[in-house]
C-alpha cells in the first residue's frame, strides 16, 4: 500500500496568513475613539492575530447602532483592510447595552458592502 502520509508546508505552519490565524473577542465599553480603536488594532496585529470580532458590551457610553457608534465600526474595517486582517462585526446582545430594548436586527442593506468596503482581505 501507497503511503498516505499529506505534506505539511512549513512555512505556511510557521507564518500563517490571517485567516488561519486567532481572532479576540473584541469586548467595545466605554466612550469609543477611532485612535484608540486603531491603536488596538495595531497591538492585536503585533501580537500575531488574523482579525478581531467588535461586540459591544455593558458600559458601552457611545450609543449603540447610533451614527457615531457605527462611524468607528466602520474605521475599523478601513483599518483591517489596510492592516490585511479580518473584521466581524457581532450584533446581538441580550440585554443591549442600554438596558431599555431587548433586540434590535440590522435593517436590510443597513450594512452595505459599497459603505463599509470589503473587510476581508483578498476577497472582491
Amino acid at each position: 500500500m501507497e503511503s498516505q502520509e499529506k505534506s505539511i508546508d512549513k512555512e505556511l505552519f510557521q507564518n500563517p496568513p490571517a485567516k488561519y490565524r486567532s481572532a479576540p473577542f473584541w469586548a467595545w465599553d466605554g466612550d469609543l475613539k477611532k485612535e484608540e480603536l486603531e491603536r488596538q488594532i495595531e497591538i492585536f496585529k503585533q501580537m500575531g492575530f488574523g482579525g478581531f470580532y467588535m461586540h459591544a458590551r455593558a458600559g458601552l457610553i457611545t450609543p449603540y447602532l447610533s451614527d457615531e457608534f457605527m462611524e468607528c465600526v466602520r474605521d475599523c474595517c478601513r483599518k483591517a483592510q489596510e492592516e490585511g486582517m479580518y473584521a466581524w462585526l457581532i450584533s446581538v446582545l441580550r440585554p443591549l447595552p442600554t438596558g431599555k430594548e431587548r433586540m434590535r436586527p440590522f435593517p436590510a442593506g443597513a450594512l452595505p458592502e459599497a459603505e463599509f468596503g470589503n473587510c476581508w482581505p483578498g476577497m472582491k
